[in-house]
C-alpha cells in the first residue's frame, strides 16, 4: 500500500510538472495587459476549485446520511418491537 502511495505522489508530481513546461505561456484576462497569468497556474487554480466544490457536495451528502440514520434506527426499532409483539399474540381461528 505504502508502494502505491510514493508511486502515484510521483506520478501527480510528473504531471504537475509536464503541465507547467507545456503551458508557460502568459494568459491575457479580458484583454487587460496588466493582468498575466501563467496557463498552469490558472489550470491548477481551476482544479483547486473543482475539487474544493467537489468535497463540499460529496460533505453533503454525508451530513444527510449521517442526520438520517437515527431516524432509520427508530424505524427498524419499533418493527422489530412489533414483529415480537405480533409473534406473542395467539393464533385466532375466523370461522
Amino acid at each position: 500500500m505504502k508502494l502505491l502511495t510514493i508511486v502515484l505522489i510521483t506520478l501527480i508530481i510528473l504531471m504537475a510538472a509536464l503541465l507547467s513546461v507545456l503551458n508557460a505561456e502568459p494568459v491575457y484576462l479580458n484583454d487587460y495587459e496588466k493582468a498575466a497569468f501563467l496557463l498552469f497556474l490558472l489550470l491548477v487554480l481551476a482544479l483547486i476549485m473543482g475539487s474544493i466544490r467537489g468535497l463540499f457536495s460529496f460533505f453533503s451528502i454525508i451530513f444527510r446520511v449521517k442526520r438520517e440514520n437515527p431516524r432509520m434506527k427508530k424505524d427498524i426499532k419499533l418493527s422489530i418491537e412489533e414483529i415480537s409483539n405480533l409473534r406473542r399474540l395467539p393464533l385466532r381461528d375466523i370461522n
